[in-house]
Formats: C-alpha cells, structure tokens, sequence
C-alpha cells in the first residue's frame, strides 16, 4: 500500500488586483441600477397618478360636451364615422382589377348611404372607355355598372380625350 502525504500547510495564492477591480466595478453598476430603478418607479407612479386624475377630468368633459352638440351636428359625426368605417381596401380592390389601356381613373367617391361609387376619369377613346364599362360590369364586386355622363373634349386637342363618370353599386350601406 502507497504511503498517503497530507500538507496542511499550504500558502493560498493571494487574489490579484483586477478581481477586485472588476467587483468594484460590478458593485457599483449594481448600485447605480437600483438608484435608477427607484427613480422610474417613482416616475411611473407620478404619472399614473396624474392620468387617473386626467381621465377622470376627461370623462367629465367628454359627457358634458356630448349633451352640448345639436342632433345635426351628431349626425353629420355619424355619417364622417360610416365613411370612414368604408372597407377601403375591397373598394380598391374591385376597381384596380379592372385594367384598360389608355383609361386613366382619376377620382372615387363611394357613398357609405346607399352604397354606390362615383368613377371618374379619361378614357383615349370612345371603344377604351365602352372596354372599361363592359368590364367593370363583369366583376363579381360591382353591380349596376352605368356611364353617367361622358364629353369628349375640344377638337383643338389632338388626342381627343373623353372624360367620363360612372355610376355602381358597390354593395356597402343600405
């Protein structure tokens, strides 16, 4: 059997100076995180204190300026709502599907009443725009596609354009 050696008495390795330099270094962003924690959360406390009490005087506010508009000035309100309640983006949809060379569509105004949709705008010619009014009439979006008016302009203007509204029924309303 091997012989055991124990030593007690060693001499422990002193600990050099960056160790304690990198755990002053950590104790004080240590603190200097709790310092900043303290602050936010007396700043979130402030500021919440201060919306309840502004939302309290925003609530007041609100009903007594509700009771102050007149019924016209209401429904006007509801009819801004409803047009901006309009799903844009079917809207857009089932014209830009519809694509006609030389047909520029210059404007659109949909009625959120009664649900139709105002096209305006500049065909090249007469076949073009007819082209563009067949083939809003084949959409499954559109109905009751109708020209409204059409005016081919001046005879001094070589490309002769004809300016046009269409009239259909978009389905959105009543």
């Amino acid at each position: 059997m091997r012989k055991l050696y124990l030593d007690f008495n060693i001499q422990r390795r002193r600990t050099a100076w960056p160790a304690w330099l990198l755990l002053l270094a950590g104790l004080a962003l240590w603190g200097e995180m709790g310092y900043s924690y303290f602050q936010l959360q007396q700043e979130m406390n402030s500021l919440e204190s201060m919306q309840l009490k502004n939302g309290n005087a925003t609530k007041a506010v609100a009903q007594k300026s509700v009771a102050s508009y007149t019924p016209a000035e209401l429904a006007h309100a509801q009819e801004i709502i409803a047009r901006i309640a309009i799903p844009w983006n079917d809207l857009f949809q089932a014209v830009e599907t519809v694509k006609v060379e030389h047909v520029a569509l210059l404007g659109l105004e949909p009625d959120a009443k009664t649900g139709r949709v105002l096209l305006r705008g500049e065909a090249g010619d007469l076949p073009a725009l007819l082209t563009y009014i067949a083939r809003l009439r084949q959409t499954s979006k559109l109905s009751e596609v109708y020209l409204m008016r059409h005016e081919i302009n001046p005879a001094n203007n070589p490309q002769r354009p004809v300016a046009f509204s269409i009239s259909a029924y978009w389905g959105v309303g009543a």
